[in-house]
């Protein structure tokens, strides 16, 4: 399963959405990793992601993140240094790398 980022206040339980966040100190809220979902703010957009990153960068991060059994604690650090390596590679036409 997929969990994102999930922040939520400790007073009342509410779950922050990303344009609230801002809102509150770090100390106001509890942060833990929860199963994505639009009601929690903690979704992330496939299409942005692949937008931003590309499909091959998800594909191989979701390598990078281990069996399917395993949950999966979202974060796009991980894309990001994705990107780095294989844009730190010269890659050849048959795919293989060189230089």
């Amino acid at each position: 399963m997929v969990k994102g980022k999930t922040y939520r206040l400790k007073s009342n339980g509410k779950y922050l959405f990303p344009n609230e966040r801002g809102n509150y100190s770090p100390e106001e809220m509890n942060i833990e990793y929860d199963k994505m979902s639009k009601s929690k703010g903690n979704g992330v957009p496939p299409v942005e992601i692949v937008d931003q990153f590309g499909s091959d960068c998800l594909r191989l991060a979701m390598f990078f993140y281990g069996p399917i059994e395993k949950d999966i604690h979202w974060e796009e650090g991980l894309l990001r240094t994705i990107v780095k390596i294989l844009f730190s590679h010269k890659i050849n036409h048959q795919g293989k790398l060189f230089g």
